[in-house]
């Protein structure tokens, strides 16, 4: 009887290994690390933009000067919608608050209901109240509950931009708010009272009544579509990629805040307090949604000062805006990855694959040089990326398609032939 065995490697099948699928598994979860960590990169020049750009409408010829702390007013509907969707915003304004190098913030909070709709208002006044002190450790000094009859919490009753007006516009001259924050035209759930928050921070911003002696920016908090609002982590890579195609305008108005590693399980926290809220459907949000770990709102402020604000942005970074950071992290790794698959191509051809073998390495020295001497100061990045390159090339190695892999012995026959 013949072994039944297969005689050569090439006719061995190609079913995957465990240790193929560990090692990509390991390699994407090490590219999300990465592609998480630049996000956190940009999300920090984000702050400085808006920072520069509010201390630009203050006294442009004092930029760079010792200013008062920059206030932001985050204008919602209901309790709850700070935590549900503006997580992110505020923790990163708060984290930012906290290094003596950056800017100083100040973050208000002004809800226009009591969300009543279920007869739980007072309930749940007292959960934002603990959710705004304990969960984002800011003062009640600084958070308004508006409980106005013609601003009922109700999906079928449009509140009137004059109605809002008269609640909204003397808190912003009270607190001398420097940025508006609020939804945008979809309202992120689609909740009627969220849309109109748009209509009205429209309606003020184009006639500049949001304060007296100088315009506000507004942050309109964009809407998503179902797939992206609930694919968590995922939802990063498209944000990263609409983030740097909009930078490449001299007068962004696009902005990226991202929830810091160190603060990933306060939005969480926060919505514990709001116990009233905490159905099962809420459970799956929290577990799914990617607003609470990145916001993407447009900036509706003045273009001028968008424009300036990037100009004293690049001058402090070397030159090197924000679509030239995304191109030098991302590149090398599209770069391996052809050539990974050029060597699945090319299997059998011992010449072509060693040139190719040359060939990545010298994608690999020119890159490690090029962020060494480009982006001197985007190691944890560099050493990601530079690691999920590595390991995604691994599963092609065990595959014989490097020189350096030992053929393993071949089995021998059970029965000799006679």
């Amino acid at each position: 009887f013949q072994s039944q065995l297969p005689s050569s490697a090439g006719d061995s099948p190609t079913q995957p290994s465990h240790l193929t699928l560990s090692i990509l598994l390991i390699s994407l979860t090490v590219l999300i690390v990465a592609v998480y960590l630049i996000a956190c990169r940009l999300s920090n020049n984000c702050l400085l933009r808006l920072g520069n750009q509010l201390i630009g409408l203050r006294d442009p010829s004092a930029a760079t000067s010792e200013q008062s702390p920059l206030r932001l007013l985050l204008v919602t509907a209901h309790p709850d919608d700070e935590c549900m969707f503006f997580a992110p915003l505020l923790l990163a304004l708060s984290a930012q608050s906290e290094s003596p190098s950056n800017h100083r913030w100040e973050l208000y909070l002004a809800c226009l209901s009591t969300g009543n709709y279920y007869g739980l208002g007072d309930i749940r006044v007292s959960e934002l109240t603990l959710a705004w002190t304990e969960g984002f450790g800011q003062s009640v000094n600084r958070l308004r509950i508006v409980n106005d009859s013609r601003l009922p919490d109700s999906n079928s009753i449009d509140w009137q931009a004059a109605h809002i007006d008269d609640c909204v516009s003397g808190l912003i001259d009270e607190w001398q708010i420097d940025c508006l924050a609020t939804f945008d035209s979809g309202g992120v759930s689609g909740h009627a009272n969220h849309r109109a928050l748009q209509r009205w921070a429209l309606s003020r911003c184009a006639s500049h009544r949001l304060r007296r002696d100088r315009p506000v920016p507004v942050l309109l908090l964009r809407t998503v579509g179902l797939a992206r609002k609930y694919s968590g982590v995922l939802a990063i890579l498209p944000a990263l990629l609409e983030h740097s195609l909009s930078h490449s305008d001299p007068s962004p108005a696009t902005a990226l805040f991202v929830t810091l590693p160190s603060r990933l399980l306060t939005p969480l926290r926060c919505m514990r307090h709001h116990l009233s809220q905490l159905v099962w459907f809420r459970y799956l949000y929290c577990l799914f949604s990617s607003y609470l770990l990145i916001n993407t709102p447009s900036n509706h402020g003045d273009k001028a000062t968008r424009k300036a604000a990037h100009e004293a942005f690049v001058s402090g970074h070397g030159g090197c805006s924000l679509v030239e950071i995304w191109l030098h992290l991302t590149l090398p790794c599209l770069l391996l990855a052809l050539t990974a698959q050029l060597r699945c191509c090319c299997h059998g051809n011992s010449r072509l694959l060693r040139l190719i073998g040359w060939l990545e390495a010298g994608l690999l020295c020119c890159s490690a040089v090029l962020q060494l001497t480009v982006l001197a100061d985007h190691v944890t990045e560099l050493v990601c990326a530079a690691a999920a390159c590595l390991l995604l090339l691994l599963p092609f190695a065990q595959r014989n398609n490097f020189d350096f892999v030992v053929e393993p012995p071949q089995p021998r026959p059970l029965f000799k032939e006679f």
